[in-house]
């Protein structure tokens, strides 16, 4: 299974370490000069069901978990959970229960597995839009699914198998997997991204960052857990991604305004040729 979503092509640095800039904040619960609207999440598995999105025969399935155990003591480098509790497969539209083939199915699905203190996620698509049609958000799904089995609090490790969405791996593969860097594509060796870096901040600028944002947005109060590190590693080219949760104190810090334009750009700055991307950040719909 792989993690795909749709989105226009990727765009610059500075602009998604702008995005993600504000979405730490959001995460801090320190003011970022726009209002996050990101409420807490009160979805659940019944909600889904009523909903006509997961079927209770066709949503809970198990899997064999040893290439599960392999991915996460192997490749993200953490201890093999004591279980697996659950497999969810969400269909995003009911009618697609009736698809003729896999390609038909994935399109349509979010599906991840749950252990303690681990929600890996294998697959995640919505349909564009904002209405009942599109299906619940990604990110409140995820949320639903470890509720039903563990506290969310518990929650400590987010992690995507097989990124192929285009602009997120694009943009690792050609401006985080650079010679500067120290590092060249593919690399099975997990790298770790460090908490409020400019790196860090551009993946979290991601749409993949995204989701993970919103989820511990909807699962937590404000101000209490941060993504404290992000990994990635790329197996036979395959990308995986780790995002790491612990609690913090609260964070006093000045209110982030969009920066102007400045004559020189670099990584850490932004250009007046930004401007066209910040607009289109401001239309893109979050899932």
């Amino acid at each position: 299974m792989a993690v795909t979503v749709k989105m226009k092509d990727s765009i610059n640095f500075a602009a998604l370490q702008w995005r993600g800039t504000l979405r730490q904040r959001w995460l801090e619960g320190v003011p970022a000069g726009r209002k996050c609207p990101i409420e807490k999440s009160t979805l659940k598995l019944a909600d889904l069901i009523k909903q006509g999105f997961l079927n209770t025969d066709e949503g809970l399935i198990y899997y064999d978990t040893g290439d599960l155990d392999e991915t996460i003591e192997e490749h993200m480098m953490l201890p093999k959970p004591s279980e697996w509790a659950r497999t969810y497969r969400v269909l995003l539209d009911p009618n697609v229960k009736n698809a003729q083939d896999e390609k038909d199915l994935q399109l349509q699905l979010w599906e991840g597995h749950i252990a303690p203190g681990i929600l890996y996620i294998d697959t995640m698509y919505r349909r564009p839009g904002t209405g009942p049609e599109a299906g619940p958000p990604s990110s409140q799904i995820a949320q639903a699914a470890y509720e039903a089995k563990y506290p969310i609090d518990t929650l400590k490790h987010i992690i995507l198998c097989d990124v192929v969405h285009k602009p997120t791996k694009k943009f690792i593969k050609h401006q985080l997997y650079t010679e500067k860097n120290g590092l060249s594509w593919p690399d099975e060796k997990l790298v770790e991204w460090k908490y409020n870096t400019p790196e860090y901040k551009a993946i979290i600028g991601t749409k993949i960052g995204n989701v993970v944002a919103y989820i511990v947005l909807g699962g937590f109060p404000r101000g209490t857990p941060r993504i404290s590190s992000i990994w990635t590693c790329s197996h036979h080219c395959t990308l995986f991604m780790r995002f790491d949760i612990e609690r913090i104190e609260p964070v006093k810090t000045a209110p982030l305004r969009q920066p102007r334009a400045v004559k020189t750009k670099r990584r850490n700055e932004f250009s007046d040729s930004d401007s066209e991307n910040f607009r289109q950040l401001k239309r893109q719909k979050s899932f």
